[in-house]
């Protein structure tokens, strides 16, 4: 971006915004004060003005003045920065060509990134093994949503079966000794995770065959393959690699879009039940990498789709914040932080293991904008990124 700039007072010393420019990986940006205003590079262009200082009102007066066209001032809430927005957005509070905002260093960097992360999303592709399931009326068409250029490549069910049955069962049991390894997986039988490792190598190779980095699969199909078919897709979570169960590809894009401003990972759950008095939300699980929490299972896992995760799922119960986040139709989202304060219910719980959420925000105004039934959920509070990622996108 060349038309993005730092402001701040003369009285300001430049070198100490510098490292702080580069600590943020900034160092690039040029530094505006009220003593070097350069000529602008390109007039016409909008200019991008991240306010790092107070005692900058009247040289943003000037550049507004200067400008040929909209000046976005973005607040970073430093040095005394956000006294001088509040004054600038009373002088301008009936301009339409001049935008004020503020936002937190942790969405600091967005601004500069957003152009990676588009590119990233759009140099995806999502392979879709069978259909979406018939309920996922938001994914009856095989596209990605706007505004990306995504690629969507559909499997038939007669090459995916084809491809399976070449799979060599050596790889099958080499791949099924990461989970008959683990003793905190309990008395599960190694054929359920040897068939869960052939659906998994297949899947592997599937996805590097189609030079795709993501996967949608109709996976209520699979389970008479006597597999824990969550198993394989957890595992793929686990690699980075985005996989949306039941073929829900505004989920698998859901996902990547909060994978890719958050660099945390992230899963899909089903709303199960809503206690709009009291704010909790009752999520339950699909394809939760199984290395984000410690399991004591109990009891045997089954093949079946119902299957539980027993008891104490976190080490620590303590309260982990969380994030909820949907993708919908024509750039619409739903978000919702809050909190999970006794950790995962490890319990036969509203069909599979559930997690407790409590928001103090309106779950009323959430569901008003929600945009489908699977739920995307990482750990932590990234609704303003969210929100700016798409005010700027």
């Amino acid at each position: 971006m060349e038309n993005v700039f730092a402001l701040v007072s003369p009285h300001i010393d430049e070198k100490s915004i510098k490292s702080y420019l580069e600590e943020k990986g900034l160092g690039s940006v040029e530094i505006w004060s009220q003593d070097n205003i350069p000529p602008f590079i390109n007039p016409l262009e909008a200019i991008i003005i991240l306010l790092l200082s107070g005692g900058t009102e009247l040289l943003v007066k000037r550049i507004v003045e200067k400008a040929f066209s909209n000046v976005y001032v973005n607040c970073v809430p430093v040095n005394n920065s956000l006294s001088a927005a509040a004054e600038l957005k009373g002088y301008y509070s009936n301009n339409n060509e001049i935008s004020i905002t503020s936002f937190s260093e942790e969405t600091f960097n967005l601004l500069f990134n957003i152009e990676n992360i588009k590119s990233s999303i759009n140099k995806s592709k999502l392979l879709i093994i069978g259909r979406p399931q018939e309920w996922l009326l938001t994914s009856e068409n095989i596209s990605a949503p706007a505004p990306f250029q995504s690629k969507l490549i559909p499997l038939n069910w007669r090459e995916w079966q084809s491809t399976l049955s070449r799979m060599k069962q050596e790889e099958a049991i080499r791949e099924s000794e990461y989970w008959d390894n683990r003793t905190d997986l309990g008395k599960i039988s190694r054929e359920v995770f040897f068939n869960s490792g052939l659906l998994y190598v297949t899947f592997k190779f599937l996805l590097e065959l189609h030079g795709a980095n993501m996967l949608g699969i109709r996976c209520g199909e699979l389970q008479k393959f006597g597999a824990a078919v969550c198993l394989a897709l957890d595992r793929l979570n686990e690699e980075g690699i985005i996989t949306s169960c039941e073929g829900d590809i505004e989920a698998a894009f859901s996902m990547k879009i909060l994978n890719s401003l958050t660099h945390t990972p992230c899963w899909m759950t089903n709303i199960s039940h809503i206690d709009f008095n009291t704010g909790k939300l009752f999520l339950t699980h699909c394809t939760m990498p199984v290395d984000m929490y410690s399991i004591n299972r109990n009891k045997q896992l089954s093949p079946e789709s119902d299957y539980d995760f027993m008891e104490e799922f976190m080490k620590e119960k303590k309260s982990l914040d969380v994030t909820i986040f949907r993708l919908g139709k024509n750039l619409n989202f739903s978000i919702l932080e809050g909190s999970m304060p006794q950790g995962i219910i490890g319990k036969f719980y509203h069909c599979r293991t559930t997690m407790e959420i409590q928001t103090e925000n309106s779950l009323h105004d959430w569901f008003d904008d929600i945009c489908g039934n699977h739920q995307i959920i990482t750990y932590g509070k990234y609704a303003e990124q969210l929100r700016y990622f798409f005010s700027i996108l």
